[in-house]
């Protein structure tokens, strides 16, 4: 995995690099939308995959956690996403 340098880096740029030595090009991230208002990120793929996020209303709006949600949401479905999180949670 290539070495990153954080203090320089944006975050949306490590979430990036993450994701390309995760899965390769099919996770390069094209454009993000975000809504604070609703609590919603939408992150639109390369690949023309769109994945959107909401944020609990219980939760403070995080653009970048949203991003890293719907990062990982692409990489193994809604499904197999709330699959794992329970196990840790």
């Amino acid at each position: 995995m290539e070495e990153t340098n954080f203090a320089q880096s944006s975050a949306l740029e490590v979430l990036q690099r993450m994701a390309k030595a995760a899965r390769g090009d099919s996770m390069k991230i094209q454009n993000v939308y975000s809504n604070e208002k609703k609590g919603v990120t939408t992150v639109k793929f390369a690949d023309g995959r769109t994945v959107q996020v909401q944020c609990d209303k219980e939760d403070k709006f995080d653009v970048y956690k949203g991003v890293a949600m719907a990062l990982a949401k692409a990489a193994f479905g809604s499904k197999e996403l709330q699959k794992a999180l329970s196990n840790i949670v």
